[in-house]
């Protein structure tokens, strides 16, 4: 065998053995493959088993967890609200620690107050009738001097009951008016009598409810400090003239008294402290019945008083010029003339060093001549007089004699005729009253000298 065919065989041989190895190579990395593909597939397989049972507990967790972050936020808001609720009530009672805290304090200052109130009006009670004469508080309203309002301001007075005060009063103003004089009378009495004799008392009961036109609405408004003029609190006067009117009172002007009194003894009851004489209660007719309105629209103003030195007479006997009393020959009657002097002579002293006695006039004699026992009480009446007021007070010659008497309030104000007593005694009692009067006081009809008149008379 030549080497050219031993190469020949050994090269197919070698051949074939690689062919033959080649393809048991492939035939494993075949087997080989199959397997770890089968392998992959079924651990894929496995892989997603898993995973889906992973998936579907992670599915569980979250249903879970969104379940507990409900419950979480749910937890959440409960508690913010009641953080919230807590946080309200917290300032809630802290509000009320507060309004508690400033009631304490309050409720201090109250009784400190009332405490002072409380000695104010005993100090006030202690001074008894004294309380209305204290000396006037600076700032005061001045008193006009009758030479420049020219119209005379005359309190009625008596501190007895039943001596004929509103009779005087309203019969005297008939007097007046029927001589041309426009009088303006005003009640002061707690009972209003002379309004009652003048004015029916639905009429009154009316004003009173729906007019707002009687003295106790006029000094409730000053009370309450509203801007008021007594002009706006008249009534007309038809059974006198077109120009006399009446300041008008029912029983409720007591209320309206109270609540000044009690006012004004807080005030004069202070002890060491000043007190601005712009709200002394006792100046409140000075500042109305001196205002120039008034003393332009009327010629004479009569006050019918209580028969006691209350705050209502106060101020009556602050505002006026004279004091007319009538007195009854009885001894009670004539018994309070002295105490009525010394109650005039210390507001002399102290209120009103203008007012005057303007005189007595004898009330209830009777029909013909004085009973003995009524000449002596009227004999001793002057010196009486003389002895406690320290000069001679003026009796009038003029008195109502027992049968010309009118029951106050009983009948309405009838304007008497030429033959009835009442006429001729109240005329001679009118003329007697207007001698009495000083020259500077204005006549019934007297031209004003205005700018205009004045120019004329150049």
């Amino acid at each position: 065998m030549s080497t050219e065919q031993a190469v020949s065989i050994f090269i197919g041989v070698t051949t074939f053995l690689v062919g033959g190895l080649d393809w048991l190579i492939r035939k494993w990395l075949q087997k080989h493959r199959d397997e770890v593909i089968r392998e992959q597939g079924e651990r894929i397989a496995a892989l997603q088993i898993e995973a889906a049972h992973l998936n579907h507990k992670v599915a569980k967790q979250e249903t879970v967890i969104a379940g507990l972050t409900a419950d979480r936020d749910e937890g959440a808001a409960a508690l913010a609200e009641e953080r919230e609720q807590n946080a309200t009530l917290t300032a809630k009672l802290e509000q009320q620690a507060a309004e508690l805290a400033d009631l304490a304090e309050e409720r201090e200052v109250i009784r400190k107050t009332q405490k002072s109130h409380d000695n104010r009006i005993r100090r006030a009670l202690a001074m008894e009738g004294r309380i209305w004469t204290q000396p006037v508080m600076k700032g005061a309203p001045p008193f006009r001097p009758l030479a420049e309002r020219r119209t005379p301001i005359v309190s009625v007075l008596n501190l007895k009951g039943g001596v004929g005060k509103t009779t005087l009063t309203a019969y005297l103003a008939w007097a007046l008016s029927a001589r041309g004089y426009r009088v303006l009378l005003v009640d002061l009495d707690l009972q209003g009598s002379l309004s009652s004799l003048f004015v029916h008392n639905d009429e009154l009961g009316r004003h009173a409810k729906e007019g707002h036109k009687l003295i106790q609405h006029f000094l409730a408004d000053v009370a309450q400090k509203k801007p008021a003029k007594l002009a706006n609190f008249t009534l007309p006067l038809p059974q006198l003239n077109p120009h006399s009117q009446l300041v008008a009172a029912t029983d409720r002007l007591a209320y309206a008294e109270l609540n000044q009194t009690v006012q004004w003894l807080l005030r004069v009851g202070g002890a060491g402290k000043v007190w601005n004489g712009r709200h002394d209660g006792r100046m409140i007719l000075r500042r109305a019945l001196h205002a120039r309105g008034m003393s332009k629209r009327f010629d004479v103003i009569l006050m019918d008083c209580p028969p006691l030195l209350n705050l209502c007479c106060a101020n009556a006997l602050a505002a006026s010029d004279y004091v007319l009393t009538p007195v009854m020959p009885s001894v009670k009657s004539v018994e309070r003339v002295t105490p009525l002097l010394r109650r005039v002579m210390e507001v002399k002293a102290e209120v009103n060093p203008d007012l005057k006695m303007l005189g007595l006039v004898v009330n209830g004699t009777q029909e013909k001549n004085l009973t003995p026992k009524e000449q002596d009480l009227l004999r001793n009446l002057p010196q009486q007089c003389l002895d406690v007021y320290g000069s001679d007070v003026y009796q009038f010659d003029t008195s109502i004699q027992q049968r010309v008497v009118i029951r106050e309030g009983e009948y309405a104000f009838e304007a008497p005729d030429g033959r009835h007593p009442l006429r001729t005694t109240f005329e001679a009692l009118a003329e007697e009253f207007i001698k009495r009067l000083p020259a500077v006081c204005r006549q019934p009809g007297e031209r004003r000298r205005t700018r205009k008149t004045v120019e004329e008379g150049k």
